[in-house]
């Protein structure tokens, strides 16, 4: 129990994260979902997030399952056993997953680069174009990554799935797996992964500290703007729901 618990790797540290993980995406769900006019770029952080909770979710139950797999007595029983394809199965969902969070992510700076490069913001869309590469690769690296560390599960499956689809599936990912869980090939990846995580990390950071709050963005483009060239609401309408949900997004 005290392994469990303690030193670096610690799995009930782990298991806290994605508790916190869940919790800080519930609330972002919760946010986009309480908007009255949601656009495209609402309906695609609402799925993002709730893939991300999803993820957040199996990544949990991986750590919850991996504290009693630290406990050495009880590997080398059927409880050992049952518990580890159960780890491997909620690891292996839980990083694919993430990494079609990841990709509704791109798609959501993507829209946004696109917006602030009509409007001749050249940093802002350089920075939304910067952090749609690295969630680009965080999608691809995450994959990798989550294959390399499913060799084993994915060969299980592909020999005892229950379904003739799933076991097809795995046939035809396992070999895959296999070749990137090499030790060379899996540090490279997990390297490129540390570096996208971190730059998109950095990035959010930047957007966070430096950008419009929604009240802000909405005094940029509401008539009485002092913008040289403001993007100005299609009608009073728009401007006036526009300045509620601001109101109600920064209170």
């Amino acid at each position: 129990m005290q392994a469990a618990l303690e030193g670096n790797g610690s799995q009930f540290m782990q298991f806290r994260l994605g508790v916190a993980v869940a919790i800080i995406e519930s609330y972002a769900l919760y946010q986009t979902l309480s908007k009255q006019d949601k656009d495209t770029r609402d309906y695609t952080r609402i799925a993002g997030a709730f893939v991300l909770v999803a993820s957040a979710i199996a990544d949990t139950a991986a750590s919850s399952i991996n504290m009693v797999m630290v406990m050495g007595k009880y590997r080398a029983t059927d409880v050992g056993k049952a518990a580890q394809f159960r780890l491997g199965g909620f690891s292996f969902w839980g990083g694919m997953l993430a990494s079609v969070g990841a990709l509704f992510g791109a798609i959501d700076d993507y829209i946004e680069a696109s917006r602030q490069f009509d409007q001749r913001h050249p940093v802002l869309f350089m920075a939304y174009g910067a952090r749609f590469l690295a969630n680009v690769g965080i999608a691809i690296l995450g994959t990798a990554v989550t294959l390399a560390s499913s060799a084993a599960y994915l060969s299980r499956i592909a020999e005892q799935g229950k379904t003739a689809l799933a076991r097809r599936l795995a046939s035809i990912l396992a070999p895959l797996a296999r070749s990137l869980a090499s030790a060379a090939i899996r540090g490279v990846l997990m390297a490129g992964f540390a570096v996208t995580s971190w730059a998109g990390i950095i990035l959010t950071l930047g957007f966070w500290f430096f950008g419009d709050d929604a009240l802000e963005a909405w005094c940029k483009r509401c008539v009485f703007t002092t913008e040289s060239e403001p993007d100005y609401y299609a009608d009073y309408a728009e401007e006036v729901g526009a300045f509620h949900q601001a109101l109600q997004d920064v209170t």
